[in-house]
C-alpha cells in the first residue's frame, strides 16, 4: 500500500469538499442530515508512513476490511491514528490519515469534522475512545484485555504493591469502560466473553440493544483447495503458529513446547509465523532443530500458508477476542488447537472442530502431540472447522451483521436530528433558545 501526498491540506474543509461560512454551519448541518457518506475511525495503530505499508495484526486487519465495506456502501474513509505529529496522508484507495497525540484533541478532531461533514465514528476500543464522545458513534470491542496478571516481580516490594494496586486500577479501568459503553449508541463485540462480563459486573445496567455480539470474520477457500490435502495422508505435516511474538500472544509458550517435541516428531514442519518483541527468544528456543523455522509474512501471503498446512496452534495466554488467525485456519481447511482463553470459545467446540486446552505449557503439549499422532481425528476437525467457518464466520456475514448494526446507529441519529429541527423551538431566536446540547465527560 502506498500513499500519494504528505501534504496537510489548506484546512478541514477542503479536503473534505465543504466550506460552510461560520454564519451557515448550522444550514450546512441540517442539509446534510438526510444523508451521512463519511466514516471516521479512531484507532491506535493502522498504516505505516516510514515503509508505507498497513500494519500487521488483527485490530488492523479489522479496521481495513471495515474502511472496504464502508467505501462499497458509498462511504468515504478517514482514519484517526495515534502517532507524532505528521502531515495528513492520502492514501491511492482515497482514505486519508490524520495523526493525533492525546485522546482531548481526538474528541475536538471529531467535533470539527462533525461540524463540516457529518458521519459514523467507529471507535476500535475503548483506550482510543475519549471522555467526550461524538454521535452517531459505535466502539468495537476486540475482547477483554485486562486478564493478564503479568511477570512476578523479582523485588517483593514491587511485587506486594503491584497485587494491592491491581483491583483498585481494575475498578477504574472497568468504570471507565462502562460509562464509555453508555456514552456511545452501541457497542460491537467480537465475543460473547466481553459481553457477559459487563452485564455480571454491572448487572443492575440496562444492556438490552446497547450491546451486541458480532463475531469476526475470514475468507475461505473453496471447499477442495481447503480439504483437498486430506484425503490421504502426506509424507510429512505442517503445523504452525501464526501469532505477534508477544508474551499473551503465546508464541513463547509455543516455541517452549516445540523445544521439547519437534525432536519426537521428525516428519512434522514447526513454523512461527510473525514477528514482535519475543522473537529473539523464540529462536533461541528452537535453534537447531531442523524441522522448524522463524520468519515474517506479509498478512496477503497467510492463506496460502494456511493452505500448505495441517495444524494451527493458537496458545494464547490472554487477551483474545474471536481471534482471525483462528477462523482463518478453519475457513482454509486446517484443524486447530486453541486455548480457554476470552473468546476462542465461541469459535471451537471442544472435540468438534478442534482441540480446547489450558493455556499452559502442559496443556498445549498435550493438546498438540495429541492430534500429531491421529491423523484421523485432525482431518475430523479440519472437515469441521471448515463447516463452522463458512457457514458462522464467513466475510459475507459478517459485512451483513456489522453493517445492519452501523446502519441502524446512522438511521436512529438522523430521524432524531430530523424531530430537532421540526421543533418549533428551533425557530427561536438564539437569545430565547436552550442551551446547546453538550456530551458531557462521561468519567
Amino acid at each position: 500500500m502506498t500513499h500519494m501526498s504528505d501534504e496537510r491540506p489548506e484546512s478541514l474543509k477542503s479536503y473534505l469538499g465543504a466550506d460552510p461560512g461560520d454564519a451557515d454551519r448550522s444550514r450546512c448541518s441540517i442539509a446534510c442530515e438526510d444523508s451521512m457518506n463519511w466514516m471516521y475511525i479512531v484507532c491506535h495503530s493502522y498504516y505505516d508512513a516510514m515503509r508505507s505499508c498497513r500494519l500487521i495484526g488483527g485490530v488492523e486487519t479489522y479496521v481495513n476490511s471495515l474502511i472496504s465495506l464502508a467505501k462499497q456502501r458509498g462511504y468515504s474513509a478517514v482514519i484517526l491514528q495515534q502517532g507524532p505529529e505528521h502531515p495528513d496522508i492520502r492514501l491511492e484507495d482515497g482514505t486519508t490519515i490524520k495523526y493525533w497525540q492525546s485522546l482531548d484533541e481526538v474528541a475536538t478532531e471529531l467535533r470539527d469534522l462533525q461540524e463540516v461533514a457529518p458521519g459514523i465514528i467507529v471507535y476500535s476500543d475503548f483506550p482510543c475512545t475519549p471522555a467526550r464522545v461524538e454521535h452517531p458513534s459505535v466502539i468495537i470491542q476486540h475482547g477483554v484485555g485486562w486478564d493478564y496478571r503479568g511477570p512476578t516481580r523479582q523485588n517483593p516490594i514491587v511485587e506486594q504493591l503491584y497485587k494491592t494496586t491491581l483491583p483498585v486500577r481494575h475498578y477504574l479501568l472497568h468504570h471507565r469502560i462502562r460509562r464509555l459503553a453508555q456514552a456511545v449508541d452501541r457497542v460491537i463485540c467480537v465475543d460473547t466473553n466481553f459481553v457477559n462480563f459487563l452485564r455480571t459486573r454491572f448487572v443492575s445496567d440496562d444492556w438490552d440493544g446497547r450491546l451486541v455480539y458480532v463475531p469476526n470474520f475470514a475468507p475461505s477457500l473453496s471447499p477442495e483447495a481447503a480439504l483437498g490435502r486430506w484425503r490421504r495422508r502426506p509424507q510429512r505435516l505442517r503445523c504452525i503458529c501464526p501469532r505477534r511474538f508477544t508474551r499473551i500472544r503465546g508464541a513463547v509458550l509455543f516455541a517452549r513446547v516445540v523445544s521439547e517435541i519437534a525432536d519426537r516428531y521428525p516428519e512434522v514442519d514447526f513454523a512461527f509465523l510473525g514477528r514482535g518483541e519475543e522473537e529473539s527468544e523464540i529462536r533461541l528456543l528452537v535453534a537447531g532443530r531442523r524441522n522448524v523455522e522463524v520468519k515474517a509474512v506479509p498478512h496477503e501471503e497467510m492463506l496460502e500458508e494456511y493452505r500448505r498446512s495441517h495444524l494451527v496452534v493458537i496458545p494464547t495466554i490472554a487477551a483474545e477476542g474471536t481471534s482471525l488467525s483462528c477462523i482463518e485456519a478453519m475457513a482454509a481447511g486446517c484443524a486447530v488447537v486453541a486455548t480457554t482463553v476470552g473468546g476462542l470459545g465461541n469459535i471451537v467446540l471442544p472435540d468438534f472442530n478442534g482441540e480446547m486446552c489450558a493455556p499452559t505449557r502442559a496443556g498445549v503439549r498435550e493438546a498438540v502431540s495429541g492430534l500429531l499422532s491421529d491423523y484421523g481425528r485432525m482431518r475430523r476437525y479440519a472437515e469441521n472447522g471448515y463447516a463452522v467457518a463458512t457457514q458462522a464466520f464467513s466475510n459475507e456475514r459478517w459485512q451483513a451483521r456489522v453493517w445492519a448494526q452501523i446502519q441502524d446507529v446512522v438511521t436512529k441519529h438522523l430521524s432524531e436530528a430530523r424531530a430537532k429541527t421540526q421543533d418549533p423551538r428551533s425557530r427561536l431566536s438564539p437569545a430565547l433558545k436552550p442551551g446547546p446540547r453538550t456530551h458531557d465527560n462521561p468519567l
